[in-house]
């Protein structure tokens, strides 16, 4: 009679454990299927005319080496340009594991794009909309860290509003100063 008990609970348990593993989520794909979602809805985010942010992004200058090597951007020393494809291939083949690494790439794209663009630029501006539409939309895919806590959700729109305000007056004034010499630069072309 205790044997048949025995096997009868050890049945039981293994019901029951065949059921939880059933009722477990997979929780890599659930990351991966929201990495994916947050992707495509800020590569085709649009404006209320109809005209993709995005598109800006296609003819992005490269930077120089000098330029590269300058204090603002030692990341971006020999290295190709971070595009939207490259982020798409990762999604593709899964090399996304994490929510932050992903939002660093994206990140990336689009201080790349702020970087090698003017201040008064549809590709700068396009870039900072772009990356407010990011924050806003992993927020709303996360439920601000109900559904998932990752450390991406630290970084908020208030610290890219304040790094934007930071880097537009550095750019504007760097700017003023190169049109200012390209103004007379073409000044003395015309004496000449």
């Amino acid at each position: 009679y205790a044997l048949t008990l025995q096997r009868v609970c050890l049945e039981k348990k293994q019901d029951l454990s065949v059921d939880d593993y059933d009722n477990v989520p997979d929780v890599k794909a659930l990351v991966l299927e929201l990495m994916v979602t947050l992707f495509i809805a800020t590569f085709s985010h649009t404006d209320e005319e109809g005209r993709c942010y995005s598109d800006s992004f296609v003819e992005m200058p490269l930077l120089q080496k000098e330029e590269l090597n300058g204090p603002s951007n030692p990341e971006l020393v020999e290295r190709k340009p971070p595009t939207f494809e490259q982020v798409k291939r990762n999604l593709d083949i899964g090399r996304y594991f994490r929510l932050d690494r992903f939002q660093e790439d994206m990140f990336e794209v689009f201080e790349y794009a702020r970087c090698v663009s003017r201040s008064d630029s549809q590709l700068y501006e396009d870039a900072v909309e772009l990356q407010l539409y990011f924050i806003r939309k992993r927020d709303e895919l996360c439920k601000k860290g109900e559904i998932l806590v990752s450390p991406a959700l630290s970084y908020m729109e208030g610290h890219l509003t304040q790094t934007v305000d930071i880097e537009k007056k550095e750019k504007m004034t760097r700017e003023a100063i190169h049109d200012e010499e390209a103004k007379e630069e073409n000044k003395d072309y015309k004496v000449k």
